[in-house]
């Protein structure tokens, strides 16, 4: 017969065992918590390691884009110096190639600016027309258009014509056929027709064929489209030629990042290379980010 000792001796064990199993489990626990705050805290270092990286190759980006510059305005000095004609960039030719510097490619190009419509100051219906006939995939070309409605309808800037695309398409091909008709650069409402080639000057607004021969003839006899009271419907589009040309600098790094730094250059009287007016950068964009790209150029 069990005494009443020997059962309070048996619930003693009883509750001893489930305080030690209680224990176990409480134990268990706390170890999962610390296990699950370390694997948080080391997905957020390597989160700041990736961001610490992406910074890091994007001030590398700019460097080379500034050597890029800097190499380039060497050399219209050279050109200047062996007598060159001073009438604009034409004599002042650039190092032909890509240059390799720190780990990238560089490559640079003098663009006229005047035959293309700006994003900020252009005639609507002119940057329209000029953004359609882009060659810009959809929905890319949907969602530029929307982007710059929506900067137009709030009387904000666009920093660039890269802005008009999503971050990772500013490495596409896109972008160079974006920027080989539109700019943020002349701060002109319409476009000097001397720099747009007929294709193009056929999508001003309100243009007629018989237009596109007289604004031919205009340039031709260097008079001002301007001038001409027959085409008064279109000079809200036109604009007199400009010494707009911009020194595009791309700097590509395999894996890590593009940047594309534009400069403006301004010839002025007895300087001997062009001043840098305005400088622009699109943002470094980390392509281990963006997948598989059009990467190109649209020539």
């Amino acid at each position: 017969m069990t005494s009443i000792s020997d059962r309070n001796d048996v619930d003693a064990t009883v509750r001893a065992r489930g305080r030690g199993g209680f224990v176990l489990v409480l134990v268990l626990v706390s170890m999962g918590i610390v296990a699950a705050g370390a694997i948080v805290l080391s997905g957020l270092a390597g989160s700041g390691d990736r961001a610490s990286l992406a910074a890091l190759a994007g001030a590398e980006a700019r460097a080379a884009a500034d050597a890029g510059i800097a190499r380039a305005l060497h050399a219209f000095a050279r050109a200047r110096e062996a007598g060159a004609s001073e009438a604009g960039l034409g004599g002042a030719p650039l190092p032909a190639g890509p240059w390799r510097f720190a780990g990238a490619a560089i490559e640079t190009a003098v663009v006229s600016e005047g035959g293309k419509a700006d994003l900020n100051a252009g005639d609507g219906a002119l940057v329209a027309a000029f953004l359609a006939g882009a060659g810009v995939r959809d929905p890319l070309l949907t969602a530029a258009a929307a982007t710059l409605a929506e900067h137009r309808a709030a009387g904000a800037a666009l920093p660039s014509v890269a802005a008009l695309l999503p971050a990772c398409e500013r490495l596409s091909a896109d972008r160079r056929r974006l920027e080989a008709a539109l700019t943020v650069l002349t701060r002109a409402a319409g476009v000097a027709p001397g720099r747009v080639d007929r294709d193009r000057l056929a999508r001003l607004p309100g243009v007629a064929p018989a237009d596109l021969d007289r604004l031919a003839a205009a340039v031709r006899d260097g008079r001002s489209p301007l001038d001409d009271d027959r085409l008064a419907h279109l000079h809200r589009v036109l604009a007199d030629p400009a010494p707009t040309d911009t020194l595009t600098v791309t700097v590509h790094r395999p894996g890590t990042a593009e940047l594309v730094k534009v400069v403006a250059l301004r010839h002025e009287i007895g300087r001997r290379i062009p001043a840098i007016v305005e400088d622009r950068a699109a943002p470094a964009v980390d392509v281990s980010l963006c997948g598989t790209l059009e990467v190109g150029s649209a020539r």
